[in-house]
């Protein structure tokens, strides 16, 4: 009888653990898109175009990488959510403004204030 009584409240400790701490993990995750360099926005890359789309545009071909890689363009400020941390990018989705849902990846210097 004392053994199905701790095992009740032992599950309903893992279920109370369960719903606060993943709140601090993901709040920790919601970041603000900041400025680089002179750009009012960042641009955020169709999943695995970043290296692509970089490369053709340090070739000028801007349009180009716009058609193949880009996925959106949020505008400096606005909320995204970490969803994969990387060392030189970070897969995010985006939480506001016309661009909400959007997928992608960012360099890791576009995003910052997380909280």
């Amino acid at each position: 009888m004392f053994r199905r009584f701790l095992d009740s409240v032992l599950i309903g400790i893992v279920i109370i653990l369960g719903w606060i701490f993943p709140g601090k993990v993901l709040a920790q995750n919601v970041c603000r898109i900041v400025r680089l360099g002179n750009a009012p926005m960042a641009m955020v890359a169709r999943p695995g175009k970043l290296s692509e789309a970089m490369t053709l545009l340090q070739a000028n071909e801007t349009m180009e990488a716009a058609q193949c890689c880009v996925a959106c363009m949020p505008d400096v400020g606005t909320k995204v959510l970490i969803t994969d941390r990387g060392i030189m990018s970070h897969t995010v989705r985006v939480l506001e403004g016309q661009f909400k849902g959007c997928v992608g990846d960012v360099v890791m210097e576009s995003v910052g204030e997380c909280k």
